[in-house]
């Protein structure tokens, strides 16, 4: 009796047992840190507006105006608006990703950089960083890291991995990098490493070269010197030998030959613009009057001038994003907004996947890749709409 009595027992207590209750979802919180980031955006993109010709217009200010989605204000259609126009190149070749991933095969280091303000260039470092992580590339260090970044494959793009990365093109880069397996280093100066604050600029530049240089062989070198490493930079970091109309600066790059005893293979993407729809090799920008400007890496590589369609870039398009047309709920009323759109549920310390500064009576599209996101617009003080869910899907 008493083996029938038990399962008895445990019926009724199932019976009596309460239902199951589901967890709600946690509640969507705005982030600080992110929220002073977006002040940041807002301030600099309008003090672009509004002194396009001040010297920070297309030295600083414009970074933020790329993180903020806005590129039609930077490149105006064939032209390039207050940015110096990137000379063409000269004996443009064909794909130069086959010859770049043979020349990395004969060396252990390359080293690539970027113009801080196009994020096009992003792409094309993505297309590489796949091809060299084909061939053992295993390590991937850029400049402005944060000292926490960490691996975390399949990890979305947090605020505190770095600076740079706030721009949604360079996120999706590093996600992607996490996704194929590539080690992450951090190889900024520290606050101990840098010049006094009042010191000359040459003396601020060679302090951070010299610490930049010192922190990747601290990071990578001195443990393991056949380290296959790719490092991701901005503009004059990559040049090999030193430039005669920068003091004769020797940057990192030339530093870290020195250092580890390696020839790496330097390539630069901002001497020269292709001609067509597609990448070239090059071996120098031609300037006005029909010379060449010296080179100071061993390969250019000259990227599509960048195009504008409906105030984004086309670039973005090419690469799979969708037009989305911004929510009329979201749109600014009376000051400027950034619409971000994140992926659904991601939490406000994630990178948006596209942000856009709008200000009143401008409607521009979203460029998103397929998918569902939750959309928000902020101003300088915090959240004013949203959230507004969308479903992005290709064309049929």
């Amino acid at each position: 009796m008493r083996a029938l009595a038990i399962p008895g027992l445990l019926l009724g207590l199932a019976a009596c047992a309460p239902a199951a209750v589901t967890a709600p979802e946690p509640a969507w919180t705005l982030s600080d840190q992110m929220q002073d980031a977006r002040r940041m955006m807002i301030e600099h993109v309008e003090n672009f507006i509004a002194s396009p010709d001040d010297p920070m217009a297309a030295g600083y200010w414009d970074q933020a105006v790329s993180m903020a989605g806005r590129e039609d204000l930077i490149y105006q259609g064939a032209e390039d608006g207050n940015q110096p126009i990137r000379p063409q190149c000269a004996d443009p070749g064909p794909d130069p990703l086959p010859e770049l991933v043979e020349l990395a095969g004969n060396t252990s280091i390359v080293i690539i950089n970027e113009a801080h303000s196009r994020p096009s260039d992003r792409l094309f470092i993505l297309e590489l960083a796949k091809a060299l992580n084909g061939i053992g590339y295993r390590t991937y260090a850029a400049e402005t890291f944060s000292e926490t970044i960490a691996d975390k494959p399949g990890a979305a793009t947090n605020l505190d991995d770095g600076y740079y990365t706030r721009e949604p093109v360079y996120a999706r880069l590093l996600e992607a990098v996490r996704g194929m397996g590539f080690h992450l280093v951090a190889y900024e100066q520290h606050a101990d490493q840098a010049a006094p604050a009042d010191a000359a600029p040459d003396v601020r530049i060679d302090s951070r070269e010299a610490a930049q240089t010192e922190n990747l062989m601290r990071a990578i070198f001195n443990d393991d010197p056949d380290a296959k490493v790719f490092i991701h930079v901005g503009h004059s970091h990559v040049a090999e030998r030193p430039i005669p109309d920068e003091n004769g600066m020797r940057w990192m790059a030339a530093r870290l030959k020195e250092a580890t005893g390696i020839d790496p293979l330097t390539i630069s993407l901002t001497d020269c613009v292709a001609s067509g729809d597609a990448p070239v090799l090059a071996s120098a920008g031609v300037r006005p009057d029909g010379t060449l400007r010296p080179v100071y890496t061993d390969d250019v590589v000259g990227l599509p001038r960048v195009t504008i369609r409906d105030g984004r870039p086309d670039y973005r398009r090419r690469a799979g994003d969708i037009d989305v047309q911004a929510p009329a709920a979201l749109l600014p009323a009376d000051h400027a907004v950034l619409i971000e759109a994140r992926r659904a549920g991601d939490d406000d310390t994630i990178v948006p996947a596209d942000r856009l500064f709008l200000r009143p009576g401008e409607s521009l599209p979203l460029l998103l890749p397929e998918g569902t996101y939750d959309l928000r617009s902020f101003d300088k003080d915090g959240l004013v709409s949203g959230p507004v869910t969308v479903d992005v899907k290709a064309p049929a």
